[in-house]
């Protein structure tokens, strides 16, 4: 199984010293497998940055952001009370029927 992340937004805010915080995003997760295709949407409350590491998402570019984005989602999605995506998504594909094909004799 395949799973493809996206973030589609993120909301942002000042924390103390740290300007254009990313505290909490939206994402979608697509799986693949063989022929099947599954996704899930959820949004996230994003964890605390480390402000010895922190970049401010204004100084990131388009490409770095969506990774970074991503990194945050999954970090929050890690927690133990969170929603097991991969699991999710395994199961949604488990439940899709098998794909018929069609022999010509």
């Amino acid at each position: 199984m395949n799973i493809t992340w996206k973030v589609t937004s993120l909301q942002k805010q000042d924390i103390g010293n740290l300007t254009d915080v990313a505290v909490f995003a939206s994402f979608t997760a697509t799986a693949t497998e063989g022929d099947k295709t599954a996704s899930v949407s959820y949004s996230v409350n994003l964890l605390p940055p480390d402000a010895k590491s922190f970049v401010a998402l204004s100084d990131l570019s388009p490409e770095e952001k969506q990774a970074k984005a991503i990194e945050w989602v999954k970090a929050a999605m890690a927690q133990p009370d969170k929603t097991d995506v991969a699991a999710e998504l395994a199961q949604k594909l488990a439940e899709q029927a098998p794909a018929t094909t069609t022999e010509t004799l």
